[in-house]
């Protein structure tokens, strides 16, 4: 999908060009940005599969993993989520979007909630369920939060995926991270107050609020649609976790 670039758009002439000779690949061209929150949407609606990966565009998927793990995924719809591995396209590079994640497994409740949701910020590499998350109303309440979830929405999607559904951290790697593009990066990313910008302390304090949000939403999930908030402390301790961990990479 892509999302009205202005940017790189030889690459993206390209896989048009290439999309147009193959019967396996579909080219979208947005008509205008909706962020990634809209392209992350757009990608659910296009698709009627069980299972969706998605991969940052300077990101590669590992065919082979989706080769091993083809029986798996078949066989076991009623995962949620899986949050898989990621490397390096290219060795001695550091990436911090990169990890290998141990392996387990959570039953949807406060447990997954409170370890698999805030576990990793980047999008590519992400299983998810897509017909579960469109059935059970997921994707419309991301529709709903647009607005407060406009940084990351993924996150969201694997927040209520643990509250409903059984999730999983695999150490497989099913993508090689690239190097990020200058487009990455908004022209407010570095300004002189630090506050605005996709990468900015301003956003990470709009990240927290967003999750704030999300983790009361989830513990309603599963206890009928009530608020309790003893299932909210431990999530919620987490995610200041993280909020502090995401401070310190603002403008990075």
């Amino acid at each position: 999908i892509d999302n009205a670039s202005t940017q790189t758009l030889a690459e993206y002439n390209k896989i048009s060009e290439i999309a147009s000779n193959s019967q396996h690949i579909e080219y979208v061209r947005q008509a205008e940005n909706t962020q990634v929150i809209g392209n992350l949407i757009k990608g659910f609606e296009l698709i009627d599969t069980t299972f969706v990966i998605f991969v940052s565009d300077e990101d590669l998927p590992k065919i082979q993993f989706l080769e091993e793990n083809y029986d798996f995924l078949i066989n076991n719809t009623d995962i949620g989520c899986i949050r898989t591995s990621t490397e390096c396209q290219t060795e001695g590079i550091e990436k911090i979007n990169a990890w290998v994640f141990e392996e387990n497994e959570f039953e949807p409740g406060i447990e997954a909630i409170s370890n698999f949701s805030v576990n990793g910020n980047y999008l590519s590499g992400v299983i998810y369920n897509s017909k579960l998350l469109k059935s059970s109303g997921i994707i419309n309440s991301l529709k709903m939060n647009r607005q407060s979830q406009i940084y990351y929405p993924h996150m969201y999607l694997s927040m209520k995926a643990a509250a409903k559904y059984r999730t999983i951290f695999t150490s497989k790697v099913s993508v090689c991270i690239g190097e990020p593009s200058a487009a990455e990066y908004d022209e407010n990313s570095n300004s002189i107050s630090g506050y605005f910008g996709n990468y900015s302390f301003g956003s990470r304090l709009d990240q927290f609020i967003s999750f704030r949000d999300s983790l009361l939403e989830c513990t309603k999930d599963f206890n009928d649609g009530k608020f309790d908030p003893t299932s909210l402390y431990i999530p919620y301790l987490n995610v200041v976790s993280k909020f502090m961990q995401m401070i310190t990479l603002s403008n990075y």
